[in-house]
């Protein structure tokens, strides 16, 4: 038994899947992704993606809005959407992350997300997200999520998924290779096809997160704007795709 907590405590130093150190890879997040406070500031943008999609709900009722998040971290989305007032429950590997989220009351927990898709019931989900995510994942696990996030969803619900965007040239060529359990980055054109292809209808692509440089007029004004948009432009970029809704006379 000692011999086997032991293990375990050992198994718990280190990021699932990836060798690295727990500690050493959430030092890295602080420096190079930003504090949990620069984070919340960032997810508020998912606050126009719920928002739009609570219009379609039974009464506008946001706690009958149902959302998961898949790879949820220390909590940074779930505080954003249950200070809205949705029942938002995440999952996430990283136990030490988990733990930071359920200490502030955040309904998060410690597993792999395809595990977390296959205990979800059929069409109980209005929203799911997964914010810089599925450029850790091979090519087939992303269609293997995007099945099973058709089966959760109920019909005009929607995935939205973030990463990296590699047509920011400094991104492509440097930010997103900091992280070394990043697999591959993923072009904004090719997470549209994939979710399409998946199943997916209203695909939309909106890149956020302009870097600092664009918005100073000494620099930025300087550059031909193509020019600007792919040197210090945005930085990551949001996919949304929605479930086809049911068909006339079919119930929901």
């Amino acid at each position: 038994m000692r011999r086997l907590e032991r293990r375990i405590r050992l198994l718990e130093q280190y990021v699932p899947g990836s060798g690295l150190d727990a500690a050493f890879y959430r030092a890295l997040e602080e420096r190079f992704r930003g504090s949990r406070a620069e984070i919340i500031e960032r997810m508020q943008v998912y606050r126009q993606v719920a928002a739009s999609l609570l219009t379609q709900t039974p009464h506008g009722d946001p706690g009958s809005f149902h959302t998961l998040d898949l790879g949820c971290g220390r909590g940074e989305l779930l505080e954003v959407l249950s200070g809205m007032g949705i029942p938002a429950r995440g999952v996430d590997l990283n136990r030490h992350q988990v733990r930071e989220a359920t200490s502030m009351g955040l309904n998060a927990r410690v597993g792999d997300l395809f595990r977390a898709l296959a205990l979800t019931p059929a069409e109980s989900l209005d929203l799911i997200t997964s914010v810089h995510v599925v450029e850790h994942l091979p090519h087939a696990s992303i269609l293997d999520l995007l099945a099973e996030a058709m089966r959760v969803l109920r019909p005009g619900g929607a995935i939205a998924l973030e990463t990296p965007d590699p047509g920011q040239l400094q991104v492509g060529a440097e930010t997103f290779h900091i992280d070394p359990t990043h697999i591959r980055p993923l072009p904004r054109v090719l997470l549209v096809m994939l979710m399409e292809y998946s199943g997916f209808v209203e695909v939309v692509a909106r890149r956020f997160r302009p870097d600092p440089l664009i918005e100073n007029p000494d620099v930025g004004g300087r550059l031909p704007p193509a020019a600007a948009a792919r040197i210090s432009g945005a930085r990551d970029v949001i996919v949304v795709g929605r479930k086809p809704k049911a068909a006339a006379g079919t119930a929901v």
